[in-house]
C-alpha cells in the first residue's frame, strides 16, 4: 500500500474520531445533565479517557465493518446495534445491578441510568452513519435523505398531535393585527405551511447538491425511493 493511501486512511480515521467526539458531546449534552462527579480518584483525566475511548472505537469499529458480509441498512442497523450494547447498554445494566447493592454505584441516581440510555442510543445512530461516510465510503446521499426522512415522519407526528390538542391549549393566533382564538385547523394549518415549505426547500437542496447520478439508477418516482429505501 501507497504512503499515500495510507496517509488518506489515516485523515478518514482522524475525521471519524473527531465526529465521534462530536456525537458524543452532542448526545450526552442534550439529554444528561448535572451528572453527579464519581467519589473516586480517576487514573486519568476525563478528557484523555474520552480521547482514548474515541480512538479504540473508531478503530473497533472499522476493523468490524471492513471484516462484515453486511452491506447497506442492514449493516448501519447491525453497527448500531453493536456499538451501543456494548458501548451503553451493557454497562448501565451492571449500573443497575450495582445499585442493589448498599454502598455501590451510589453517587449515580438509578433516575439518570434511563437518561444514559437514551445518550447512549443517540450517539449510535448520529455517529455511526457519519463515521460510515467519512470512513467506510457509504452514500452521501442516501444517508441525507434518511435525516430528511426523519425529519418528514416528526412534522407528520407533531401536526397529528397539534391536531388532537384540547382546545384550552391551543391559546391565541394573531392575524393581521387581529388577536383570535386558535382552533386546531388554524394551527394545523400555520405548521403545515411552515414545515412544508421547509421540507420541500431542503429537499430540493439535496437533490441539487447531493443526488450526482442517482437519477441514472431509478426510472421514475417509485424507482428512485425503491432504490433509496429498499435496495
Amino acid at each position: 500500500m501507497s504512503a499515500g493511501r495510507l496517509l488518506w486512511m489515516g485523515l478518514r480515521l482522524m475525521a471519524a474520531g473527531i465526529a465521534y467526539l462530536v456525537c458524543f458531546v452532542t448526545a450526552y449534552g442534550l439529554v444528561v445533565r448535572g451528572t453527579p462527579p464519581s467519589p473516586g480518584v480517576e487514573p486519568i483525566s476525563p478528557g484523555l479517557a474520552l480521547l482514548l475511548v474515541s480512538a479504540l472505537s473508531t478503530v473497533v469499529m472499522g476493523w468490524l465493518i471492513l471484516r462484515s458480509r453486511l452491506t447497506g441498512w442492514s449493516l448501519a442497523a447491525a453497527m448500531v446495534l453493536l456499538f451501543y450494547g456494548v458501548q451503553t447498554f451493557m454497562p448501565q445494566v451492571e449500573s443497575l445491578i450495582f445499585q442493589a447493592s448498599p454502598g455501590f454505584a451510589s453517587h449515580l441516581p438509578a433516575a439518570v441510568v434511563p437518561r444514559l440510555l437514551l445518550a447512549g442510543l443517540l450517539h449510535a445512530c448520529l455517529w455511526i452513519p457519519l463515521a460510515g461516510v467519512l470512513y467506510w465510503g457509504w452514500d452521501t446521499f442516501q444517508l441525507l435523505m434518511l435525516y430528511w426522512t426523519e425529519t418528514v415522519i416528526v412534522a407528520f407526528w407533531t401536526l397529528m398531535r397539534i391536531a388532537t390538542l384540547p382546545a384550552r391549549q391551543l391559546g391565541t393566533l394573531t392575524v393581521n393585527g387581529v388577536v383570535r382564538t386558535a382552533t386546531n385547523l388554524m394551527m394545523v394549518g400555520f405548521f403545515c405551511l411552515h414545515a412544508g415549505m421547509f421540507i420541500f426547500v431542503h429537499l430540493v437542496f439535496l437533490l441539487v447538491l447531493f443526488s450526482g447520478d442517482w437519477f441514472k439508477k431509478a426510472h421514475g418516482v417509485g424507482g428512485f425511493f425503491s432504490e433509496l429505501y429498499l435496495i
